[in-house]
């Protein structure tokens, strides 16, 4: 008795020596689990970026032959550019920023240390991929932002991972570790 295969049925083959399942219907947003394990999953929360005047964010989200546009800035800048990416970064601007350079200096350090960044102290680009993908604002200047950011983390300030800041750093070492602890499990700190 074999029930015909239409759109979307998953069919089971328990047949001796199989252990198969074939999904035929779309799979986006499944979890895929060992038998035995143990799945924790909770919704991802939806976070509705700021919108702005901006002409290229202004595309964002908009399809062109399945696949969708970034802007340029953001797919050098982030490693994992993505819907989900943006709304965790929209997340830690909405609670830290508050439109100081300091904060964002920070929110960039604790990015990088989460392997969410390619490069390091890329200041001016960073600042550029948050407007262009419509993060923050679209009147931002981004030179002075920028060069207030090189300010805040010019030498003396510590090149390795915030979780190791020693004396002298402890605030801003706090700081971090509130940002990062607002940062999803799968955003990992990477740097000890």
């Amino acid at each position: 008795m074999e029930k015909e295969k239409q759109k979307g049925d998953v069919i089971n083959h328990f047949e001796a020596g199989s252990n198969c399942q074939v999904f035929t219907g779309s799979i986006s947003g499944c979890v895929f689990a060992m038998p035995g394990a143990t799945v924790n999953q909770a919704p991802v929360q939806q976070v509705v970026a700021k919108e702005y005047d901006n002409p290229i964010s202004s595309n964002f989200g908009q399809e062109n032959d399945d696949s969708r546009l970034l802007p340029e800035t953001v797919e050098r800048v982030f490693r994992f550019p993505s819907e989900y990416t943006k709304s965790c970064i929209v997340k830690i601007i909405n609670e830290f920023y508050a439109g100081c350079a300091a904060n964002l200096a920070l929110i960039e350090r604790v990015l990088y240390d989460h392997n969410q960044l390619k490069k390091n102290n890329q200041h001016k680009a960073f600042v550029q991929a948050l407007v262009d993908w419509g993060i923050i604002d679209a009147d931002t200047d981004i030179t002075k932002t920028t060069n207030a950011i090189t300010s805040k983390l010019r030498s003396p300030f510590p090149q390795d991972g915030y979780k190791s800041w020693g004396k002298g750093h402890t605030n801003d070492a706090d700081t971090c570790k509130r940002i990062g602890e607002n940062l999803p499990e799968s955003m990992k700190y990477y740097r000890e």
